[in-house]
């Protein structure tokens, strides 16, 4: 029996969880993918972002999920950039594709802020919220203007896409003045 077939039975038992009926069996599953660093667990990682639970009420498993892909780290992010992709297939995209965002946020890779501020032209709501968010959260000047233009598309009653907007133009600036 070779050293490797304890951890691939682990990786594999590990991606059999996150399919749990248990959103904290799901969510611990997550970060112990994480944690493995394994880039078997991006695909499986990637679609655990997209589901929708509503006993889930905090989305942990999202978060999770997402954490666990950003430990992963370089080897994940090009699967998440194209994860943006608009899937019609699924039944909650723009969700899925807001926690697509937030996860690319938070990885602040610089080859993550092009794809970020396309998002901010999708037509859902909820994937321009989440780029805003990550663009805030990277802080690259590049997104100021995309973000103005994207303000141009929504007014103070759109909720808290256009608060998002709003508060990554001035952040950004705010550390522009800073740097």
């Amino acid at each position: 029996m070779s050293h490797t077939e304890p951890l691939q039975n682990n990786i594999d038992e590990l991606i059999a969880k996150l399919k749990d009926k248990s959103y904290r069996v799901r969510r611990e599953a997550a970060y112990k993918l994480g944690e493995t660093g394994d880039a078997r667990a991006i695909e499986p990682l990637l679609d655990t972002l997209g589901e929708f639970d509503s006993a889930d009420e905090d989305s942990k498993v999202n978060q999770a999920a997402g954490d666990a892909l950003v430990m992963i780290g370089e080897a994940a992010i090009v699967p998440l950039i194209n994860a943006l992709k608009k899937d019609v297939q699924h039944p909650k995209d723009g969700w899925r594709r807001y926690w697509v965002t937030d996860t690319l946020g938070m990885t602040e890779d610089a080859r993550v802020v092009e794809p970020l501020i396309k998002a901010l032209e999708d037509e859902d709501k909820e994937v321009v919220e989440g780029a805003a968010d990550a663009l805030e959260r990277i802080g690259d000047r590049r997104a100021i203007e995309p973000l103005m233009k994207a303000l141009s598309k929504f007014v103070p009653s759109d909720g808290y896409v256009y608060t998002a907007i709003s508060l990554a133009i001035e952040s950004i600036r705010q550390h522009k003045q800073e740097a």
